[in-house]
């Protein structure tokens, strides 16, 4: 009979001795694995604030029972233990057995000048699955897909190009570039968090320039309009509640026209005029600042860089004054363009 309450008390005493300290649990809720393993099944949940038993092993050396010489260095010890390797604490579940839970969801109680300092808080709690408040409009429920559509102003310095009279430039005058651009995308997943928007853009620009071709009177005008249209991606690079800062890029087929009218008022009141016509392709990698105005509704800030490939604009006109011009039919070679535009516009979200 004696040996047998003996055992009882042994079995009780050595749980107790090895499970020797405490831990409060710092997150809003953790579990307590089966295994040294992430992986492992989870046998339980501890809620923030419960104190737990945690083996004796990760206490380390208690500072009172350390023994200083005069020169203050460590020489003895009633007890030396090396904390276990890893990323969990031994502990105990609701029903005694062992268990395991991640050291960085408890704070040990060591009741010395170890406590001083460590924060009974955790930075980010992956445990805390709780919604802040106030909660998102209609939540649970939301349109999967959004939608941004804008319009903005375009301009920017013009490339010095123009057509090829058959006499010399003595005067020459251009003026900026002015457009409106048009785009329409959507979220290319269907989930809030994408940043990735696909969608379409088209673009109107003009410009004008004018020329004094001789000392006689001789001057011309020409009148350049460019029609773009293409597909546009974009990515948030940040977002805040009423702001988005967004990278975009394109790729659009340009048609351009180009309308000069000479005249000859000196010599004869000649007038004649000829339209020119060509293609190319262009690229413009540019960003977007925008600001909330009024809910779903942002001003927008910006600007691109573009490179435009050589072309050829070429006339189907028969030429009334054919001293003016290289011939009839006739066509001018225009260089690869690089160029900036700057951009303000409104766009709206939905």
């Amino acid at each position: 009979m004696k040996f047998i309450l003996v055992l009882v008390y042994l079995l009780i005493l050595i749980p107790a001795k090895s499970l020797a300290g405490k831990g409060v649990v710092i997150v809003h809720e953790s579990p307590l694995f089966m295994e040294k393993s992430l992986n492992s099944k989870i046998i339980q949940y501890v809620r923030q604030g419960k104190i737990i038993y945690i083996h004796g092993d990760h206490f380390g050396i208690n500072p009172s029972e350390q023994i200083f010489s005069e020169r203050s260095e460590i020489v003895s010890s009633k007890k030396k233990v090396t904390p276990p390797d890893g990323i969990f604490y031994q502990t105990m579940d609701n029903n005694g057995g062992t268990a395991f839970i991640p050291r960085d969801y408890v704070k040990l109680i060591t009741n010395d000048f170890r406590e001083e300092g460590e924060s009974i808080t955790i930075k980010h709690d992956n445990t805390d699955y709780r919604l802040n408040e106030p909660l998102p409009e209609n939540y649970p429920f939301f349109d999967p897909t959004q939608y941004r559509a804008g319009i903005t102003i375009n301009t920017g310095p013009v490339k010095k190009d123009h057509y090829h009279y058959p006499v010399n430039i003595t005067k020459e005058k251009y003026r900026s570039r002015m457009g409106l651009g048009l785009f329409y995308l959507k979220n290319l997943a269907e989930n809030l968090s994408s940043r990735i928007f696909i969608g379409g853009e088209t673009r109107i620009e003009g410009s004008s320039c004018e020329f004094k071709l001789d000392e006689q009177g001789r001057n011309s005008k020409e009148s350049k309009k460019t029609f773009s249209i293409g597909p546009r991606i974009s990515y948030d690079t940040f977002r805040g509640k009423k702001r988005f800062l967004s990278v975009y890029f394109n790729f659009l087929l340009n048609y351009h026209s180009n309308k000069i009218v000479q005249n000859d008022t000196i010599t004869s009141n000649n007038s004649d005029t000829a339209k020119y016509k060509g293609y190319s392709f262009a690229s413009h990698v540019g960003t977007l600042y925008q600001t909330e105005i009024v809910k779903n509704l942002s001003m927008v800030f910006g600007g691109d860089i573009f490179l435009k490939t050589p072309h050829t604009m070429t006339s189907k006109t028969i030429h009334s004054n054919n001293y003016m011009w290289n011939g009839d039919f006739d066509s001018y070679s225009k260089d690869i363009e690089f160029g900036f535009n700057l951009q303000v516009g409104i766009m709206g979200i939905y």
